[in-house]
């Protein structure tokens, strides 16, 4: 039988993926380990760049795998969204979708497909996205207070904020979406006065999202999907503070989280729904139902695995705990890709 084969496509600095404890520092995955790991499996595995592209022909016939990129200013990341829209357009399977890739690091992206295909796991987390400061003012009417803003990118919490009346909102929202461009500003403010009844650009125009509150949470979860394999983490949120994920909280991984009935299998259910072979999700839980409040689908952290002395499993209709050893990333992900390719 002829080897199954994966082209894996790494950044500039030779970097595939993310890993929380790389080394050299910030990495990635080893990528000679990663190879051995497909190899046990019976792929084949072929490394290239986003500038070197292996011809059509020779990607239609396996599978493509890929990095994302969190350089400031998303120049770079924008080079690779082009590379992969225009390798999933060409016929290309690649993995994750180019869906996830537009959602990584791009949180009004990934609330807007979360509201598309989150009555799937039903889903109830209503949100807004706005791409102006005016937009936001033709729709307070139905905004609720409290009110929790973010920005369109950033993590550990960074770029979250809460709002308890329209007054606040607005203060929040003219910060977070203030953009600054002097001269060309000072030419649009002038132009009014040349042409009449000309519309100002918005100077207040960085995307964000309006999220309603979920009062009263002790925690939320961090889990990791690696295939069958889920690691979870515990976040208690900090005191005089609405967020558990970067703010200082107390964390619990592994056999020590206490976990609520039900949520592993809400877990896997999102995997499915999104037909990825690894994940990242931030969960929550009100009253009886789960939320799920982010999620990235690649080049996310990996710190959750290395705090966490067990993974979870599922057995027939149980899910069990398995001591993780001393597993590695690459074969946690390996191993998730190669199962995802023979379902």
């Amino acid at each position: 039988m002829k080897m199954k084969s994966v082209i894996i496509l790494k950044d500039y600095k030779n970097k595939f993926g993310s890993k929380w404890d790389s080394h050299p520092y910030r990495s990635g995955l080893d990528k000679e380990l990663l190879k051995n790991n497909f190899k046990n499996n019976g792929i084949n595995c072929k490394f290239a760049s986003f500038s070197r592209v292996p011809p059509l022909e020779e990607l239609k016939k396996g599978r493509v795998l890929y990095t994302s990129s969190e350089d400031l200013g998303g120049f770079y990341k924008s080079f690779i969204e082009d590379v992969i829209l225009n390798l999933e357009r060409a016929g290309v399977r690649v993995i994750p979708s180019f869906d996830l890739l537009r959602a990584h690091n791009n949180k009004v992206y990934m609330e807007l497909l979360r509201q598309r295909i989150g009555h799937r796991w039903k889903d109830n987390l209503q949100s807004r996205v706005f791409g102006t400061l005016e937009e936001l003012e033709d729709n307070l009417d139905r905004v609720e207070f409290p009110t929790v803003i973010k920005t369109f990118a950033g993590a550990l919490s960074r770029g979250v904020f809460k709002a308890e009346n329209p007054a606040e909102l607005r203060t929040i929202c003219r910060k977070i979406a203030r953009v600054r461009f002097i001269r060309e500003d000072l030419k649009d403010r002038l132009r009014p006065l040349k042409h009449r009844g000309y519309v100002r650009e918005s100077t207040h125009r960085k995307k964000f999202i309006v999220q309603r509150f979920l009062p009263g949470l002790e925690n939320d979860w961090k889990i990791l999907v690696y295939g069958k394999r889920l690691f979870i983490l515990t976040r208690h949120v900090r005191e005089n503070d609405f967020r558990a994920s970067g703010s200082h909280c107390n964390y619990l991984a592994g056999s020590k989280s206490k976990l609520p009935a039900g949520i592993l299998d809400y877990a896997v259910r999102i995997q499915k729904t999104l037909n990825v072979p690894h994940l990242s999700l931030d969960v929550v839980q009100e009253g009886k139902k789960f939320e799920l409040v982010e999620f990235q689908a690649l080049y996310f952290g990996t710190s959750t695995v290395n705090m966490s002395d067990v993974y979870f499993e599922k057995v027939g209709n149980q899910w069990r705990q398995v001591p993780k050893n001393n597993i590695s990333i690459e074969k946690l992900y390996a191993d998730a890709v190669v199962r995802f390719l023979n379902q």
